[in-house]
């Protein structure tokens, strides 16, 4: 288009202001803050090395860099959500609002008495009078070797084996069971 088409479109003289484009400040400022390098401070205190290091950027631009590099957008902090919290609190029996809003109290716990159990573990509280009502003696010579065997075994178990019933004439199921296996082979 030529000069004269513009004008008629425009209605106005098209006039050349005989100045070249130049940026707003702010862009200037967003451009200068993509191209910006990091501030670097040496420890020594010496002016020439720190401009060296800076690269001639002047104290308004350090501010201005400052300004721009904090953030006003709040982190968020899953520790103080109120369901975390109600979750924690849970976890730990502590009393914590519902997401209803109602209150749930801190739960109490009972210590339980683990000596009430169906089956116990102390050998001396098995009852074998009602399978054995004469109870179940063992031979003489087993019981030496129990007694041989206790510095092996803790010593809270002594008692128990120190008060085997032995007899002489009795005889030794589990080595004859034992024994017909083998022979059966």
């Amino acid at each position: 288009m030529s000069e004269n088409e513009i004008s008629e479109i425009s209605g106005t003289d098209f006039e050349d202001s005989g100045s070249e484009y130049t940026p707003s400040d702010k862009e200037n400022q967003r451009n200068r803050h993509r191209s910006r390098k990091k501030l670097v401070i040496p420890e020594s205190s010496d002016e020439s090395s720190v401009e060296e290091a800076n690269d001639g950027i002047s104290s308004k631009e350090v501010a201005e860099d400052d300004s721009v590099c904090k953030s006003r957008k709040r982190k968020r902090n899953v520790w103080n959500w109120k369901k975390e919290k109600a979750k924690r609190a849970r976890a730990f029996g502590q009393a914590y609002l519902n997401v209803k809003g109602s209150s749930v109290p801190a739960k109490i716990f009972n210590s339980e008495d683990c000596k009430r159990t169906r089956f116990s573990s102390s050998l001396t509280d098995i009852n074998l009078d009602v399978l054995y009502p004469n109870g179940r003696p063992i031979e003489k010579k087993k019981y030496e070797d129990l007694l041989q065997l206790l510095p092996y075994v803790l010593p809270i178990r002594h008692d128990f084996y120190r008060n085997l019933k032995t007899n002489n004439s009795a005889q030794d199921t589990e080595a004859d069971f034992y024994d017909d296996d083998l022979t059966q082979d």
